[in-house]
């Protein structure tokens, strides 16, 4: 079954969007861009530039990710979660 990990700082419009528009499971992780520099940096490395950062997993299996609202991907996903829980 496919879940997310959705990472955000405390106050962001396009997350909150993100979250409603997800259908599926998902845990959040707030940053703090005190105590999470490293993670911030990671997420630079990678040319990610807004949030949420979204990571999907079938499982224990990374199997997509991406950075700021994109509701195709979301719409995507949600539609995979339908499908499994139908199978």
């Amino acid at each position: 079954m496919i879940k997310a990990l959705l990472y955000r700082p405390e106050h962001c419009p396009r997350c909150r969007v993100s979250k409603k528009r997800m259908q599926f499971y998902y845990d959040e992780f707030v940053i703090d861009s005190n105590r999470d520099k490293q993670l911030l940096d990671d997420f630079r490395n990678r040319g990610y530039s807004s949030f949420p950062v979204i990571q999907i997993f079938d499982g224990d299996i990374r199997v997509d990710e991406w950075c700021g609202l994109q509701i195709g991907k979301i719409d995507h996903w949600n539609q995979v979660y339908e499908k499994q829980k139908l199978d």
